[in-house]
């Protein structure tokens, strides 16, 4: 009896019960008690640590079930997937940033040859890649109005600025892009060509002093203060002049939106496991001082222009007009022009669901010149940064190109005219080339917005499944460009194009030609088109409402099925007559679609002047510095060039 009293009074007391002074302790039944008391706590140390143990295996268990439940999602579909890793799913190397998204995806498209399109895994979210250059062109253009919104989302709440014309989703979206297209028709980027030609001029005298000393320069710097001047006076209507300032306020803020900190950048990546962690990820353009500072630039001079009566031909004066009177004066912009729209074809297909409104205010003005800015400087410096390289590891394509431009030039009494720059065909073919060989965007991703199946198959895509184009990887793919790691502008030339396939060339999409004419395809055409879907497929996939699909672009850009030795540098695959025979959505530098860079023209031209006007004074050569290659950082992308560059009538030394 006392030994059960005694095991009681240990579940309240850790110490050993004590007899009073004046009695004697029971020598027998003290030691039992203090040994049982003893004996009790150990147990109960025993128990707690038992109880963390289960109840952390418990805490890992529920942890891999939730990071693994969803791994089974394509297999229940009959869509080929790549076995995923617990946790990270199939983008631990990007995670860890080890690669870019473009080279990740690359890796999934490799694994899914033989495949039109698969299933991978980033984290625990599916996700779609589709390879097939049909179903690419269904995807970004005829069946646009389920895929309308991107993979971006940033809250207004937090970036004001966040509301461009890149960002913003469904109706709102569609409104805006109706109010801005006539600012991009070739009419308007014929009036900003004498300000980038301007730019380009400083450009080459600031080059005058290094050419004679033969000093070697970073070409990647160069470019970026050359576009930073393009930028800030077509776009803001300022004079820059970061040749002479590369110090200069707008350069430093424009630089705070392109340096993200590590630790961002590891965020962003564990975003990829569990999406909610992007939440606490400050957007570079969220940053309260470059917010305040373009948003102060806009209105500031927004004001000034209202009050002084000025006009100029920029990118913010038509934003003015814009707000003025809702749309862009027609008199000033060929509105007949085929920029990339019918339209209003586009907005009747898909204006479904809840009419948000979208008033013009200062903010939502100066958010558009921000886009301007963020869509135009990285792509434009990248793409003028390698080309210049590689023209300098081929001198013979550089002198190939020379030639033309000097006689081009002479035929235009030494101006560069729009004019020029129409007639110069093999600078087509090596811009062509190298937004093939290092497209600017090496993917995109198109949320479904509404379930969807893929047709000719049994596949839905649900609602907000991400779907992934992979440009990287089909403008390397052998079967669309032989060799794709060969430098070969020939790819381009006149004659190859017409056997290029639909849809293998998207490094910014295949432009605004390609969208009216798909809808406005004639019934031979449209019949030819959902023939081949028939012959290609033999079951229905329906694509899920919120259903990423993601096109691979670095993928097919370097799929040796579309692009022989897709690493050799070869302009001669966008020749007139080898663009002919390619397949379509193979090349999409810009994307496809009615979501395609709106600035397409206007970037392009951005490129040719800088090009024309370097080349047309220097030649360029490599050096001790010279990499073989340019590398990207996995979460930035941001990369140094160095060449060496003397005049035009002396030799590299």
């Amino acid at each position: 009896m006392f030994g059960h009293f005694a095991g009681q009074t240990s579940l309240f007391f850790s110490s050993t019960l004590e007899w009073p002074e004046h009695m004697a302790a029971p020598s027998g039944r003290g030691s039992i008690l203090r040994r049982s008391c003893a004996i009790s706590g150990q147990e109960m140390e025993t128990q707690l640590s038992l109880s963390i143990i289960l109840s952390a295996t418990a805490v890992v268990v529920f942890l891999y079930w939730y990071l693994t439940s969803t791994f089974s999602y394509w297999e229940k579909r009959g869509v080929p997937f790549v076995k995923p890793l617990p946790v990270f799913g199939n983008v631990a190397d990007h995670i860890f940033l080890r690669n870019t998204s473009s080279e990740s995806y690359a890796k999934i498209y490799k694994k899914l040859e033989g495949h039109q399109f698969g299933g991978f895994y980033s984290g625990s979210t599916p996700n779609l890649i589709v390879r097939d250059p049909v179903i690419i062109k269904q995807i970004l253009v005829k069946d646009f109005n389920h895929f309308i919104d991107r993979n971006l989302s940033f809250a207004e709440k937090i970036s004001p600025l966040a509301c461009n014309i890149f960002v913003l989703t469904g109706s709102r979206w569609r409104k805006l892009r109706g109010k801005l297209t006539p600012s991009f028709t070739s009419g308007k980027t014929r009036m900003l060509l004498p300000t980038v030609v301007g730019c380009s001029q400083d450009l080459v005298s600031f080059l005058g002093d290094s050419a004679d000393d033969n000093n070697i320069i970073e070409i990647r710097n160069v470019a970026a203060n050359f576009n930073t001047d393009v930028i800030g006076s077509c776009g803001f209507g300022l004079e820059i002049n970061s040749m002479k300032k590369p110090d200069s306020e707008f350069r430093r803020m424009g630089n705070k939106v392109f340096q993200p900190t590590f630790l961002t950048g590891a965020l962003r990546s564990l975003g990829l496991i569990y999406r909610p962690i992007l939440n606490l990820v400050q957007s570079p353009i969220a940053r309260k001082d470059v917010n305040n500072f373009f948003l102060g630039i806009v209105k500031e001079t927004m004001t000034y222009r209202e009050k002084n009566k000025v006009v100029r031909d920029d990118f913010l004066q038509y934003l003015i007009q814009l707000k003025n009177k809702g749309k862009v004066d027609e008199d000033l912009v060929s509105i007949k022009d085929d920029i990339n729209m019918t339209f209003t074809e586009v907005e009747s297909s898909s204006n479904e669901g809840e009419d948000e409104p979208l008033e013009m205010t200062d903010t939502l003005l100066a958010a558009q010149c921000l886009g301007f800015f963020l869509a135009g400087f990285e792509t434009s410096s990248t793409t003028i940064s390698c080309c210049l390289h590689e023209l300098a590891v081929n001198p013979d394509i550089q002198e190939k190109l020379r030639k033309e431009v000097d006689t081009v030039l002479i035929k235009n009494g030494g101006q560069i005219t729009y004019e020029a720059l129409q007639d110069m065909k093999y600078m087509d073919s090596v811009v062509d080339e190298t937004l093939r060989k290092y497209p600017p965007v090496g993917s995109l991703t198109r949320f479904c917005t509404k379930d969807y199946q893929i047709p000719g198959t049994n596949v839905n895509i649900d609602k907000d499944v991400k779907v992934v184009i992979p440009v990287y990887a089909l403008h390397h793919d052998p079967k669309y460009y032989p060799d794709p790691e060969k430098f070969d502008p020939e790819r381009f030339s006149p004659e190859n194009i017409k056997s290029q396939p639909s849809c293998t060339y998207i490094p910014f999409g295949e432009g605004p030609r390609i969208c009216i004419e798909d809808v406005d395809t004639p019934n031979f055409q449209s019949y030819l088109f959902h023939h081949a879907l028939a012959t290609r497929h033999t079951s229905h996939v329906n694509i899920d409402k919120d259903v990423k699909v993601v096109i691979p672009v670095y993928a097919i850009h370097h799929d040796p099925k579309y692009y022989p030795d897709p690493e050799k540098f070869d302009p001669e695959r966008f020749s007139p007559e080898n663009i002919k025979s390619q397949p379509n959505c193979t090349y999409l530098p810009f994307g496809e679609g009615p979501r395609i860079c709106i600035g397409l023209r206007f970037g392009l031209m951005q490129v040719k002047v800088g090009l024309t006007a370097l080349l047309s004074k220097y030649k360029f050569s490599v050096c001790e510095k010279t990499s073989d290659t340019p590398n990207f950082q996995s979460y930035l992308f941001h990369h140094a060039l160095a060449t060496r560059h003397t005049s035009q009538d002396k030799p590299p030394r």
